[in-house]
């Protein structure tokens, strides 16, 4: 495993070239972004720059539902096109941007280009996002389920409160986070709201290879992942000595294994009162 280093400043400068590449493939407020699982720090990076816009973060939908598609390589941007979709980024693989299709490094090189062009223009698209717009719509496995931005920030907020005296500016945090519920999205941003050091795993083996690595104080993972640690399975070798909580999608059952390491599982209830997910 390799670890690059990204500041504050390069998330923001990647995220606006995002957004700038975007808007240059005519993405609008209100358009849909789908994505497709992978891709931790690219999908952050482009999530935040649809969101930026006002547009609609898409999971689970067909290809064709979504003016643009993040997805995990070359021929998956190709179908994606050729399903309806105006843009196409794809987090692995390098091939020759065609205009509609771009590796996720090259979109970033051709926003930053743009960005400065076009600043003006994308300050007003952020700043006309309103509360009641639609941020998400995540269809795992069943209908549409659809989050606004306002109820977005809201569940953010609540989750920082709630989760304050382990998730600061000071916490290093490891995220394996493969859903696509509002759990999964809301988990994923938690750190970025409050300034924590964050680090995502691309997958499971991923998460129980680099936790020794990465010794995180907190580690926000779903809970299928913590009920196979519980029960001694996936090969998982230990937490790296300095985790104190893990917050997940729901109460897991794990027969005390946590309470006896001393570190505390706690359910991160994201959901409104009186909404259902």
């Amino acid at each position: 495993m390799s670890w690059k280093q990204i500041t504050w400043k390069d998330f923001e400068t990647d995220a606006e070239s995002m957004a700038a590449f975007l808007v240059n493939g005519g993405f609008c407020p209100g358009d849909a972004a789908l994505f497709c699982p992978g891709g931790a720090y690219p999908r952050l990076v482009a999530e935040t720059a649809v969101l930026m816009l006002g547009g609609v973060s898409v999971s689970g939908a067909p290809p064709g539902a979504a003016k643009a598609a993040f997805v995990k390589d070359c021929g998956e941007a190709e179908k994606a096109i050729k399903a309806g979709a105006n843009t196409a980024v794809y987090f692995y693989g390098v091939a020759a941007p065609d205009g509609k299709t771009a590796g996720f490094e090259a979109a970033l090189k051709f926003g930053f280009m743009q960005r400065k062009k076009i600043r003006d223009q994308l300050r007003e698209m952020v700043a006309s996002v309103r509360p009641e717009q639609a941020a998400f719509d995540l269809r795992d496995g069943g209908g549409a389920d659809v989050w606004t931005h306002g109820e977005f920030m809201a569940m953010l907020s609540r989750a920082a409160e709630r989760e304050a005296d382990a998730l600061d500016a000071e916490s290093q945090c490891f995220c394996h986070l493969p859903g696509a519920d509002i759990f999964s999205r809301v988990a994923g941003f938690l750190p970025l709201f409050v300034s924590a050091r964050w680090a995502a795993a691309e997958g499971r083996d991923e998460f129980f290879a680099d936790i020794l690595e990465v010794m995180p104080t907190v580690a926000l993972v779903d809970t299928e992942t913590v009920e196979m640690i519980a029960r001694g399975g996936g090969g998982f070798q230990g937490f790296g000595g300095r985790l104190a909580r893990i917050l997940t999608g729901r109460a897991p059952q794990t027969d005390g294994f946590f309470t006896r390491l001393g570190v505390e599982v706690r359910e991160l209830s994201v959901t409104p009162e009186g909404r259902k997910t």
